[in-house]
């Protein structure tokens, strides 16, 4: 009994022991995760704050303290991680808004030594970009006290990328990854730099195709230049410089041709990238976000603190074009797709006219193709002409078919290609872009005007933003193919200047609630302008009304005949640092390679995806463009099969959609001309306005929600044999008869490139 009792006894004292030593290791554990979580919420905190200030443009003092307190948050959040908690670490970074690295993230990561490693996340800082010297200077230094063949290679390789992205100097690169390759000769390392270096040759090889296209470019504009301003009374020298013109002409098409078929062949190998970096080493460092491709992009001008406004409204778009040009004091350059012969295409043609007489210099272009109303020799050119009488003004037509034919010999393309951008610079400090053009169908009100469509634009308060669209604008106003249009050689027989400026009377007077201006030139016109019930209230506009101050970059991409293309790489860029969300709004959707790969990777992430486009319920069979959305029927259902995550939203009313809009990671908004099909990504000139603001971003995607609520989803089934088919789609949207056109046009398959 007595050892019973002693037994019991011990047994509790064991058990109280135990308990007591599990309740202290449970009450130390709670104690750690509740200091590791608010280790996390403080790092957290001031990660938001330094992001904040930089977008702000906040001084460097105060960006430095901010960049110094979370560098100690951060050490102290990692010094209370448990060493072997994965998981713990995987999904606290997660909730933090970090990527998590993957086991072969960590694996690589690791072998890099730790003061390399704190170089290379160094890297991806703010400062980089304005001070590189400062490491390469460490990455030397590193390099040639590296006891460790492999550390010494990998910082080789971060020094080729430094010098490739913030330097531009490929050829320092190459000769930095050769003596990689040469030294290490197998292994993972070996691999990345042999990538890399073919990566920056062929942007050697490219930069040397650039040069030659602008030296045979500035060739055909002097000897153009001397023919003109040969006298008749020098028959030969007129005919050399002719002919040496001509002779010129030819070279530069032909390095024209050249570059994009080196180019070409390059974005289908397996060496083509879009990475920050020519050499993508993962685990290595940080991974980018949407803001930091952003802050990143190879694009110098930019503007920390521009005055930008989101316009989705018809109406609101075409009082502040009329604000911006009856502003307008000295400069006015514009760019057009589209500028019908309607009572708003005239007013503002007719505007111009008057700025011009008023002594502001005006630059017009049109193009040939999209504004067939005005631009055609033998029809209506006469209007134009009114203006291109004005000393003060300069007007141009993109790609005339005259001019396009003997291109087109070479390359078909050549024939079809619109210079698509639309653009108003105003006195160097103003700019509007997106996708609206000048006609009724995209600034009238739809419940006035049942053809209006639903756009989007931005305007932009910003001298440095204007001069570097001005630039983009030049590119394409001083192209060689273009045709000037010039003032009757004679005598004016056929006046519209009466017209065109009575017309801005009547347009002044309706949007200002006091009826039209009756004028027996502009009768018609004025019973359409009377239809604008929705269009009277412009004494109440409030110009940049609920503007944001942002930073802001443009991209921009020459047509076929010219080079440059900034806009693919950061639109592929954006979609692959997305991490939670990409919204894409475009009217017409045909996947390019590039694009399709991009979004499929950032699916496979774990990315929500959403697109919305039009269906055949916007194109009536008799009125509309249907060619992409035919080619569209074919391909939406395998997208939604590689892409189970994406959500394709399909305009389900008679109201096209026409806004091209991308929103990443609610941070980052893109809003231009630019739409997802192969036209704009190869052959058209395009623009647009990338903007870093949470403010903005939400402010646009709330607009496309809006959107979504008289849209339709698409969606799919997948049968037996793994096929997908529609169980809702644009089958299921439109009348027969535009069904019916459509399926006949995907029958034509060579046409997809050209579209």
């Amino acid at each position: 009994m007595n050892n019973k009792f002693l037994n019991n006894k011990t047994n509790l004292c064991l058990a109280i022991l135990f308990l007591f030593i599990f309740l202290s290791a449970v009450s130390s554990e709670a104690s750690d995760k509740t200091a590791l979580n608010r280790a996390l919420e403080e790092k957290t905190r001031v990660y938001e704050q330094f992001i904040q200030a930089l977008n702000e443009g906040r001084s460097e003092k105060e960006i430095e303290k901010l960049s110094e307190a979370y560098k100690c948050a951060e050490d102290k959040y990692n010094n209370l991680m448990p060493a072997d908690d994965t998981d713990s670490r995987k999904a606290e970074n997660e909730n933090a808004g970090q990527k998590a690295p993957s086991d072969s993230d960590i694996q690589i990561s690791s072998t890099a030594n730790g003061e390399l490693k704190t170089i290379i996340e160094s890297i991806h800082t703010y400062k980089v970009k304005n001070n590189p010297d400062q490491i390469i200077q460490k990455l030397e230094n590193f390099i040639s006290a590296a006891g460790n063949s492999e550390d010494a290679a990998l910082a080789k390789i971060e020094l080729a990328n430094v010098y490739s992205k913030y330097k531009n100097d490929f050829e320092k690169a190459a000769e930095i990854l050769k003596t990689v390759i040469s030294g290490v000769k197998s292994g993972k390392h070996y691999d990345t730099a042999a990538a890399a270096l073919k990566r920056a040759e062929f942007q050697i090889t490219a930069s040397k195709m650039a040069a030659d296209i602008q030296k045979h470019r500035d060739e055909a504009k002097n000897f153009l230049n001397k023919y003109k301003q040969a006298p008749i009374t020098k028959p030969i020298t007129k005919i050399k410089n002719l002919f040496s013109y001509y002779g010129s002409l030819f070279k530069y098409r032909k390095s024209i041709a050249g570059y994009r078929s080196y180019k070409s062949g390059f974005d289908k190998s397996e060496n083509y990238y879009c990475y920050d970096f020519i050499a993508d080493i993962a685990g290595a460092r940080p991974e980018f976000g949407v803001e930091d491709v952003f802050s990143n992009s190879n694009i110098s001008a930019r503007d920390t603190k521009a005055e930008v406004k989101h316009l989705a409204d018809n109406v609101e778009a075409f009082y502040a074009r009329w604000r911006m040009l009856n502003d307008a004091k000295s400069t006015i350059d514009m760019s057009y797709f589209i500028f019908d012969k309607d009572p708003i295409g005239n007013a503002i043609l007719g505007i111009l006219l008057k700025k011009a007489r008023e002594g502001v210099k005006v630059r017009l272009i049109l193009d040939a193709h999209g504004c067939g109303d005005f631009a055609k020799k033998m029809k209506s050119q006469d209007y134009l002409q009114e203006l291109a009488a004005e000393p003060n003004a300069t007007v141009k037509i993109f790609n005339p078919v005259h001019k396009a034919i003997g291109m087109a010999i070479s390359d078909l393309r050549n024939l079809i290609s619109s210079n698509h951008q639309k653009i108003i610079i105003i006195d160097g400090e103003t700019l509007i872009t997106g996708g609206r053009n000048i006609s009724a169908h995209y600034l009238a009100d739809p419940r006035d005007y049942k053809e209006a469509y639903r756009d989007t634009d931005v305007i932009v308060r910003s001298a440095e933003l204007s001069e570097q669209l001005k630039m983009t604008f030049e590119e394409e106003f001083d192209a060689l193919e273009n045709f000037e249009v010039k003032k009757d050689l004679l005598i004016n027989l056929v006046k519209r200047d009466g017209e065109l400026l009575d017309c801005v009377r009547s347009i002044d007077s309706w949007i200002k609630g006091k009826g039209v201006y009756h004028s027996k030139k502009i009768e018609e016109l004025n019973e359409e302008i009377a239809t604008f019930k929705h269009m009277t209230a412009y004494n109440e506009y409030v110009h940049f009304g609920g503007s944001y101050y942002a930073p802001v970059k443009l991209f921009g991409k020459n047509s076929i005949q010219q080079e440059r293309n900034d806009i693919t790489e950061n639109i592929i860029a954006f979609i692959n640092a997305a991490s939670e969300e990409i919204i894409i709004q475009n009217p017409y959707v045909i996947f390019t390679d590039k694009a399709k790969a991009a979004l499929k990777k950032a699916g496979e992430r774990g990315v929500k995806i959403i697109i919305n486009t039009n269906s055949p319920t916007c194109f009536p069979a008799a009125n509309g463009d249907l060619m992409t959305l035919a080619f569209f029927m074919d391909e939406w259902m395998p997208f939604l099969k590689e892409n189970p995550g994406a959500k394709i939203y399909a305009v389900a009313i008679a109201r096209k959609l026409h806004a091209k809009v991308f929103i990443f990671d609610r941070a980052v908004t893109v809003i231009g001309t630019y739409n997802m099909d192969p036209m704009s990504e190869n052959i058209n000139a395009e623009n647009v306005c990338a903007v870093n603001s949470k403010e903005f971003a939400e402010e646009c995607r709330a607009k496309i929600f809006e959107d979504l609520q008289y849209s339709k989803e698409y969606k799919i089934g997948i049968n037996e044999k793994g096929e997908a088919y529609e169980v809702f789609g644009p089958g299921s949207l439109g009348d027969e008869k535009t069904l019916n056109k459509l399926r006949l046009i995907k029958k034509l398959k060579f046409l997809r490139p050209l579209i």
